[in-house]
């Protein structure tokens, strides 16, 4: 009973540093990608109207 859970607690750290290294990853990536390109000016005219 006590290895089943030692391996689960293992199991559940893995799982947590495994995400949490992907979604760092992920946003270096985003980051990398926005570096290249440009902003863009949008102009609105405001004709939504007001209900």
């Amino acid at each position: 009973m006590k290895k089943r859970r030692v391996v689960e607690l293992g199991m559940a750290v893995l799982l947590l540093a495994s995400a949490f290294l992907l979604s760092r990853e992920g946003a270096r990536l985003v980051s990398k990608e926005a570096e290249g390109k440009k902003g863009v000016i949008v102009v609105d005219a405001g004709h939504g109207g007001c209900r």
